[in-house]
Order: structure tokens, then sequence, then C-alpha cells
């Protein structure tokens, strides 16, 4: 009798810990999602397919830039050269731009009214937890690239200024006409908040190498010196938006994180103001990448950015010419293992982990996804939408050392269970290539009301 009884509190059990589970999935409940996002490594920037798909490559005066200057392996490299021997010649860089969504603001400036972002929130903001799945204070972001100097170009004078390495927060999206529709002329005043000029928090590049940079506001963030070979830059910033705000004509107009509507990363060579950049050589620039964390803690120490030259793997792993279940299977199994297989290193870095895991899905999804976006976390049939039918195959696997992302292991531990549900329902009733709310099916309800009744009986 006391084994029968035992059997029944473990078969109650097994329904409740269900129900609730269930019973999350509809919002009666909060799970934090903690996963790290990347945006890149962006192998072939594209100057002409700026704003939020991708590089945005600028120049004025005398510089030029060219998105092509070197192709390797299907990666594109940047040249940025300087001035041809002509003072004053203005500036160039490169950026990646990332919307927040709608901040919702109708503008404090009425020569300067807020234009609606029609583009939505990037779904990362979601799966790394934050609230109402935009940027939120405390969030860590990190922008990195290789750089170095053209070995057939190389720097020949102390340029008057040096390249800086920041981070912009814009409560207009879309600024400097990227999309002529959504705003066409944003002011300086839409850009609310800059790591170089309003934090002392910006990385900068020495171009030649004489341990110091010219003639650059802000200060107090790395310096990297630059020559003939890769030199991995990047600036990282926590967000803390006390004293943001920008100085209207009217007066200071405080702003905060909900203010955002852009992200944007910029590498920006020269100022407008007394610059000569007479024999200031050319630098090559190659794989931008932006991460975003949910915290300072949970930001690896070491970048996760490959070297260029780096031999990356294939992720069509069994060579069918598709990127389908059987190769994001293949490499959770591995990552599983933790086996550190080259043949599956996509990142390049050394180890089979969970960033090779987002480079697939990056992958996968601009080959398999009409908008090019990246598949979504939980998505386990890889149909592009978060929903039941995933949810079925999480629960059909749950409690069982299943290593296959298409079986419900979406943290590629090797077991299927709530961490791997954590993940679905951070982006449940989500679509990879329209980020917001799909309609959710009865059928969850109705699986909830089967499961209770099931408890019931066994009263």
């Amino acid at each position: 009798m006391a084994d029968l009884s035992g059997w029944r509190m473990r078969q109650r059990l097994s329904y409740l810990i269900i129900t609730c589970t269930i019973l999350c999935a509809l919002n009666q409940c909060a799970i934090n999602a903690q996963a790290e996002i990347f945006f890149g490594p962006i192998l072939n920037p594209d100057s002409s397919n700026g704003g939020f798909f991708g590089t945005d490559i600028f120049s004025w005066g005398s510089f030029n830039v060219d998105d092509r200057a070197r192709v390797d392996n299907n990666n594109d490299v940047i040249r940025i050269s300087s001035g041809f021997q002509q003072p004053n010649s203005h500036g160039a860089g490169m950026s990646i731009h990332i919307s927040n969504g709608e901040n919702g603001n109708s503008g404090d400036d009425p020569a300067n009214p807020d234009a609606f972002n029609f583009i939505p929130a990037n779904a990362g903001f979601g799966a790394i937890g934050n609230p109402d799945g935009r940027l939120a204070n405390g969030n860590s972001v990190r922008f990195s690239f290789w750089m170095r100097q053209d070995p057939n170009d190389l720097v020949q004078a102390i340029p008057s200024t040096e390249p800086v390495v920041k981070l912009e927060f814009w409560t207009e999206a879309l600024a400097n006409g990227a999309d002529p529709a959504v705003n066409e002329h944003p002011t300086r005043a839409d850009r609310i908040f800059d790591t170089q000029l309003q934090s002392a928090g910006a990385s900068f590049v020495d171009l030649n190498g004489d341990g110091s940079v010219n003639n650059q506001a802000g200060g107090g963030g790395d310096v990297f010196s630059l020559n003939a070979e890769w030199t991995l830059v990047s600036t990282t910033y926590t967000l803390d938006d006390s004293g943001w705000g920008y100085d209207y004509s009217s007066g200071f107009v405080p702003k905060s994180i909900l203010d955002v509507e852009e992200v944007r990363a910029t590498m920006f060579w020269s100022e407008f103001e007394n610059n000569d950049l007479t024999d200031g050589g050319s630098v090559l620039i190659d794989q931008p990448m932006l991460e975003i964390y949910r915290t300072e803690n949970e930001m690896p120490s070491v970048i996760p950015n490959p070297h260029p030259d780096a031999i990356l793997a294939d992720p069509d792993f069994d060579n069918d010419g598709q990127l389908d279940c059987t190769d994001i299977d293949q490499l959770v199994m591995e990552i599983s293992a933790g086996s550190d297989n080259p043949a599956f290193d996509l990142t390049g870095e050394g180890q089979v982990d969970l960033f090779d895991l987002n480079s697939w899905l990056e992958q996968a999804g601009a080959l398999n996804n009409d908008s090019g976006n990246a598949y979504l976390a939980g998505d386990a049939n890889l149909d592009g939408v978060v929903d039941v039918s995933d949810f079925n195959r999480w629960n059909s696997n749950k409690f069982t050392n299943t290593p296959a992302w298409c079986a419900g292991d979406f943290t590629a531990d090797g077991v299927v269970d709530v961490s791997d549900f954590n993940v679905w329902n951070a982006n449940k009733f989500q679509a990879s290539d329209h980020v917001g709310a799909v309609p959710e099916p009865g059928g969850a309800l109705l699986l909830m009301i089967g499961f209770v009744g099931l408890l019931r009986r066994t009263h």
C-alpha cells in the first residue's frame, strides 16, 4: 500500500509540474531569460544597405570608403582611406544600427517632432529578459571589430585626429536619412547619449603607434595600437540613464532609457573642425559585431569575435545543401558533449559552445527565412514561429537525455528540462520574420484543462 501511495504522490507531482508549466506559458507566472544576443560578425558589410539591415558605411570630403576592398572566403573587408594629401578632409567610418522600437513620445521641440518608428524593437532585447522587449538600464553593450593598417598603404604621417569607437543612443530611429520614409532629417538633438562626448567611456585607435591619441574629445576608455597585423578593437558600456538628455534652445530636457529608439555602434575617424589628415594612410576593418547582455556580469571576458583569418566551419554539417534539423541537432550533440570538434566551430574561437549555436541560428535564418532574420530560440521545428507545435516537441521529450534542438534541448546541455521550457516561454508566440505577437492558439488552453482534469482524477 505504501508503494502504491508513493507512486500516486509522484504521479500527482508530475501532473502538477506540467500544469504549472502550461500556466506559465499562458503568462500566469514570470520567467526571466538570461541569454545573450549578437549582431554579427557581419561578414559582408554593404554601404548601400544601411539602417537596421547591416552596416552603414559613410564618408565626407576626400575620404574614400570601399566595402569590397578585399573579399576573402565570402568575407568583405572595408577599406577607409584618409585624405589623399588633402587637409580638412572631413571624415569617414562605419556603424551598426539596432531598433529599440517606438518610444511613444511626441517630441519636446516643435521644430523637431517625433516621427513614428515602424521598425519593431529587435527580438534580442526580449530574449535577454528585458521588460517589454526593449533596451533596459543595466544592460551591457559591447561593440568590436578587427582592424589593421592597410599593408599596401601604411600610415605615413601622424594624423591630427585618430579613430574613436563609441556607442550612441538616439531618440529617433534610423537617423541620418537611412530610411527617409521613417525620418528623413533627424537633428543632433536626437542623439541623447554618446559614450565619447558624455561619459568619457569610448575607445580610441592609435594609428601610428606613438602611445597617444590626437585631438579627440572624451577619453577614459581603452586605446588600441594599430599596425599591419589584425587587432581586435572594442568598446563596452553598461547602461545607466542618470543625467541623460539634450540641451535644446528652450533649456535642458532630461531623457531616459524609455526615450531610446535606436542603438548605434560607431567607428568614426576624424572630426569636422581643424583636421589635417595629410598622408593619413588607409585602414582595413573586418567582422563588426555588437553584443548585448542583460547585465555586465553575464558578459564573457573573451570577445567571441573570430579572427578574420580563422577557418570557420560550414554550418551544413551533412553537406546536403540545406540547413535543417539534422544539422542543428548534430551541433547540439557536440556542444553537450564538450568535444570542441573544429568541424563544428562556426565562430572560430576554438570552442564549440552556445556562441556557435547562435551563429547557426543566424546563418540558417539568413538562408531559410524570407526576412533573413535569425531563428528564434525555442523554434524546435524551424518553421520561423515559436508556438504550441514547438512546445509539443519539448513536452514529448521532457525530462529525457536528448541532446537535440528539434527535440527541445534549446540550451544544448543534453537534457530536455525546465531550462529549455524557459527558453521557449521567453519567445512564445513570436515569429522570426515579423517580430511581435502572433495569435495564441486555443489548443494551449485545452492542454492546460486536460492536465488539470488528470490531476483531479488522481485525488
